[in-house]
């Protein structure tokens, strides 16, 4: 596909269709577990969790956070566990479903201006990091600490055996400012215009 050109279809195009897999496979309920779905969702809900796990195409899909009555809900796994401390495979499998993760803003991370680490609310062991593609949002929500008093990060799954990249689904919740609009940056916006 050539990204300097518009695609429409009725139906999920055969490149997104292959990040679904067939409800058939032995371990699909298993991958559905992970991803806390139900295993009947419409193939455009399939693809906004399915398409968060890696492939070799190198394409990652991933939803659009929530913003609903001025609160901004969105589910992630946190990235780069495999690249901390050895201890923390260790301690991911003792993080309980509903436990709280505490937001660090990484201001000088040479690699993402708005970095966001994880720890656990028990001990300053570093886990892992927001993904790059929702960090701009929450680093502005977290910014403003009238918003960042209440914001809230929990574990929604633990997911020991899993792959480590799908290993600690989280869910981000939080208020934010009237007019407050997700994914407000460059990286976000569409090729081409129209498509907005």
């Amino acid at each position: 596909m050539d990204v300097n050109k518009r695609y429409s279809s009725d139906e999920l195009m055969p490149l997104f269709k292959n990040k679904l897999p067939n409800r058939n496979r032995s371990d699909f309920i298993k991958l559905v577990n992970w991803l806390n779905l139900r295993g009947n969702e419409e193939e455009f809900e399939a693809l906004s969790k399915f398409g968060l796990i890696p492939g070799t195409d190198s394409i990652l899909v991933y939803p659009e956070p929530q913003v609903v009555s001025g609160k901004y809900n969105l589910e992630f796994f946190v990235h780069g566990i495999r690249h901390m401390h050895r201890d923390v495979l260790v301690r991911c499998r003792d993080i309980k479903e509903g436990s709280r993760l505490l937001p660090l803003l990484d201001v000088q991370n040479p690699v993402d201006k708005n970095a966001v680490a994880l720890r656990c609310e028990d001990e300053p062991l570093l886990i892992g990091y927001v993904p790059v593609f929702y960090a701009g949002d929450i680093r502005r929500i977290l910014g403003d600490p009238s918003l960042a008093i209440e914001a809230q990060i929990k574990v929604v799954r633990n997911n020991e055996d899993a792959p480590v990249q799908l290993r600690l689904l989280c869910q981000f919740a939080a208020a934010v400012p009237h007019g407050f609009r997700a994914f407000d940056a460059t990286m976000h916006k569409p090729i081409f215009e129209e498509a907005a």
